[in-house]
């Protein structure tokens, strides 16, 4: 709620970004926590990197929790969109993201399969968050997808007809 709260922006272009490419999103969630949780150990190797081992590891927990409720929020948004036209107010994005971690929290108890879920919505919201951070590192705007519609009253232009073929050419013979 806090997110929403204070960057409703920022979670849409999270939540487009988790729902564009969502296997691409999972895949680059799981190297982006897999890079961090990699820092701890490589940092406490060197000496000027063990005073920051606490530091990456508070940041793994905040991305850990950012990214789960933002994949929860991608799912949440994405089931309310269809059963509704309109657009959610505040207080119903709210609830669907409520509702949808109560179902994700209540999936826990399913041995292994609520498990893997839960790890996939983690995934798919870290995923967002690391296309995001290249996205605005490299200043590169997202993709837009453009829907085009065709009126089907108008036909389209018929195409000019095709030149007819050429004669074939007589060979010569050497002699």
């Amino acid at each position: 709620a806090v997110f929403l709260a204070f960057a409703p922006e920022r979670m849409e272009r999270l939540m487009d970004e988790a729902l564009h490419a969502p296997v691409k999103m999972v895949v680059l969630g799981l190297l982006g926590l897999s890079a961090l949780l990699g820092l701890v150990p490589v940092s406490a190797m060197t000496l000027i990197g063990i005073p920051l081992v606490p530091v990456a590891v508070l940041l793994a927990i905040a991305l850990w929790i950012v990214g789960y409720v933002a994949g929860a929020y991608a799912i949440a948004m994405r089931l309310a969109s269809g059963f509704r036209d309109a657009p959610l107010t505040m207080g119903a994005r709210v609830f669907a993201l409520a509702i949808a971690i109560l179902v994700l929290a209540l999936l826990n108890f399913i041995p292994f399969v609520g498990w893997f879920i839960n790890l996939a919505v983690l995934f798919l919201g870290l995923g967002a968050i690391v296309m995001r951070m290249a996205r605005h590192v490299t200043r590169e705007e997202p993709r837009v997808t453009e829907v085009v519609t065709i009126d089907p009253i108008i036909a389209p232009a018929p195409l000019p007809p095709e030149p007819p073929p050429s004669p074939p050419r007589a060979r010569r013979r050497k002699a």
